[in-house]
């Protein structure tokens, strides 16, 4: 196996499987702070269950579209240099989203 299909393989296994590990923390305890917000303990879990679908969607579309950033890998220096890069660019995209909906939610709370 050539070093590019090792970065590809290492950053789809680690991207999915952090993609799930969040995505479950979220929707546990997303839910207790839709209930406080929302105030409707059976709106608040339709709301969990769109948002955790949501991010999911955004999550398969931002690991689909950072598959092919950066150049072609010539030594396990590389590797983990673009590897690194890729996941981060990932967290960062998915933390700054994260962010803006509880800004959103909040202000929503706060409103209500």
């Amino acid at each position: 196996m050539t070093l590019q299909l090792w970065m590809y393989v290492s950053y789809l296994g680690i991207s999915l499987t952090v993609a799930a590990w969040v995505g479950r923390a979220l929707y546990r305890n997303g839910a207790v702070f839709l209930g406080e917000v929302l105030g409707d303990y059976r709106l608040a879990q339709s709301v969990n269950r769109l948002l955790s679908v949501s991010f999911y969607l955004i999550d398969a579309g931002v690991i689909a579209v950072t598959l092919r950033v950066g150049s072609d890998v010539d030594s396990g220096q590389q590797l983990i240099e673009h590897l690194s890069l890729k996941l981060g660019l990932m967290a960062l995209l998915l933390g700054a989203a994260h962010l803006v909906n509880l800004s959103v939610l909040s202000s929503y709370g706060h409103r209500a």
